[in-house]
């Protein structure tokens, strides 16, 4: 959980270093002292450069560890990390993708990356203690940015995403093998955004064609039907979650301004 909640406030910080447009190259010079600028106090923004086309993604693994994951204009994935001193380089991680990433520990030194190529699957890479695998198709059809998540056995993976037909689909990793895509129906027009606040408990948080906020949960044996939260709303929604039977979301309203609640789940 507070992975989650880390997550959640960097994703805000990186919001809007991406918004900010910075000019730094996507490549980083040789020069380590050119691709940052290190606040002097707790608190000051600083910036992590580079040219960014999607939102960042930020996940931690281990105490005083983040990587952080972005697309940049040449449609790859592009990764730095702090390691608890200091700002690791820019590297690329490849690829040609339509989407922002989605990444997950699924535990110590193990990080799961996740976007859709520009024949609309999903693709995922994946980093083991010491080295990057290659690039593997998940295959489906898919309008969205993936949402994935890890809960319990460390190498457990839930993967959500949007299809053409604006339903929810899912494929999990149960630690040896992908499993198939599932429909879980709905009628949805934004990323899904997924949380696990258990062993064994999934919520998926999404805005549907109606503009509503739409949530859908599984308890640890079935998926509960679909509940509108309300709202008229035109953003994908931000939620976390930081302890059991907890869920905290925030999300853009069509008047421009920003919805925040909190939902407990049973």
């Amino acid at each position: 959980m507070v992975q989650l909640t880390t997550l959640a406030g960097l994703l805000a910080h990186g919001l809007a270093l991406a918004r900010a447009a910075p000019s730094s190259p996507a490549t980083p010079p040789a020069d380590p002292s050119k691709l940052e600028s290190r606040a002097t106090t707790p608190g000051q923004w600083e910036s992590l450069g580079g040219i960014l086309t999607s939102p960042p993604n930020v996940v931690s693994w281990g105490e005083n560890r983040l990587d952080v994951f972005t697309l940049g204009t040449d449609s790859a994935v592009w990764h730095r990390w702090w390691d608890g001193a200091r700002w690791g380089g820019w590297e690329s991680l490849g690829g040609i993708l339509q989407s922002a990433p989605s990444v997950v520990a699924k535990g110590p030194n193990r990080l799961s990356v996740f976007a859709v190529g520009t024949d609309s699957a999903v693709w995922h890479r994946w980093w083991e203690q010491s080295q990057w695998a290659g690039w593997q198709s998940l295959g489906g059809v898919v309008k969205s940015a993936p949402s994935a998540v890890s809960w319990g056995n460390p190498n457990r993976i839930d993967l959500f995403a949007v299809d053409t037909n604006h339903a929810l689909v899912h494929k999990w990793w149960d630690g040896s093998n992908w499993n198939g895509w599932e429909l879980l129906g709905g009628v949805l027009e934004s990323d899904p955004v997924a949380v696990s606040w258990g062993n064994n408990r999934l919520d998926v948080f999404a805005v549907g064609t109606d503009h509503a906020l739409w949530h859908t949960w599984w308890d640890g044996t079935l998926w509960g039907g679909w509940e509108s939260l309300g709202g008229t709303l035109e953003s994908t929604p931000a939620v976390v979650s930081d302890q059991a039977n907890r869920l905290d979301y925030g999300v853009a309203s069509r008047m421009g301004r920003k919805q925040v609640d909190s939902v407990g789940v049973d």
